[in-house]
């Protein structure tokens, strides 16, 4: 059934004009005002499209883009998490404590720290999927708690200095880049091939799109969307373990306000709040218009408040977008 309703969806779309087709890819509607702000701070700014300053917006991306993957199936799927930026932080805490306060083998403290941001993800999930508790109240309290968590275990403190071998690995440049960014390129293609080509994907697009109809075509609602918490908090502990491995310390303010930028990112890439609607790659293009912006206001010298001022402005643009482009007549 879910197949035969797919396939229906994609036939009606092919037989729209060119120029709905077009509108309806989330890509194109980010890709080219992301080209028309690049344009414009590189004209106020050449330096802004210089050779080391987009290498710095390209390591700034990662983290905040692993994240976003997770976050896009979470909405795609109805749900929400704004816990991620804390989560993030208490992982790589745990994974710095397991590995330099313990002294556990590198790959064995990160696997515990991961399963602690993929538990929280379950308990979220649990707390809001079957309690019907809404999501935005779950993973509210769970922000709280886990930033207190972050305090209880490091009394304020940092966790340094991390291994000789962590720290090579924070600092490496393959391709130019980082490690983190190609980790992330890998995660970015596998997840979008499971997103777009595979059942599961298409049940994780039909729970968000009407939980009802996708129950009554046999589909484990409560299931797909517990597992898009287990994902996102997953991805969110591995994105702070990376940032910190690039930091070379263990610093409980890792992950603070990353729940924002990343929610901000992902809507501006043209995943639906509403659910049911998006791609990863639109999460990807919508992270780096959030990091182009931010990297070209620092670079005009607007002051950190104004720039607090641009994100929120942001996120109620693309809300509100995302909003009439799904209640529109078509």
């Amino acid at each position: 059934m879910v197949e035969k309703d797919y396939n229906a969806i994609n036939e009606g779309i092919q037989r729209e004009s060119l120029p709905n087709r077009i509108f309806r890819i989330p890509e194109i509607g980010v890709l080219i005002p992301l080209i028309v702000i690049t344009l414009i701070f590189g004209s106020i700014k050449p330096v802004f499209l210089s050779t080391i300053n987009i290498l710095t917006i390209v390591r700034a991306i990662p983290f905040y883009g692993i994240v976003a993957i997770g976050m896009a199936y979470a909405l795609i799927a109805g749900q929400i998490d704004i816990s991620v930026g804390a989560v993030a932080g208490l992982s790589a805490i745990m994974a710095g404590i397991f590995i330099v306060k313990v002294g556990m083998p590198i790959g064995l403290g990160m696997i515990l720290a991961l399963l602690i941001a993929a538990f929280i993800g379950l308990i979220n999930g649990i707390l809001s999927v079957k309690l019907k508790i809404p999501a935005i109240i779950v993973t509210l309290g769970m922000l709280y708690a886990a930033r207190g968590a972050i305090v209880v275990l490091t009394e304020g403190r940092i966790i340094y200095p991390l291994t000789e071998s962590l720290n090579n690995f924070g600092k490496a440049t393959p391709l130019g880049t980082s490690w983190s960014f190609i980790i992330y390129v890998v995660l970015i293609i596998l997840c979008d091939f499971v997103l777009r080509k595979t059942i599961l994907g298409r049940k994780i697009y039909a729970t968000g799109a009407n939980v009802l109809v996708a129950r009554l075509n046999g589909i484990n609602t409560d299931l797909v969307r517990i597992s898009t918490h287990v994902f996102v908090s997953f991805l969110a502990g591995l994105a702070g373990i990376l940032f910190m491995f690039s930091m070379k310390r263990g610093s409980p303010n890792i992950g603070v306000g990353w729940e924002f930028l990343i929610i901000a990112g992902t809507i501006i890439g043209g995943v639906s709040l509403l659910g049911g609607f998006g791609t990863v790659w639109g999460a990807f293009l919508g992270i780096i218009i959030m990091q182009v912006i931010f990297n070209g206001l620092v670079l005009v010298g607007v002051k950190p408040a104004w720039q607090t001022i641009v994100l929120g402005a942001m996120m109620v643009s693309a809300a509100g977008f995302d909003t009439w482009r799904r209640t529109r007549k078509t």
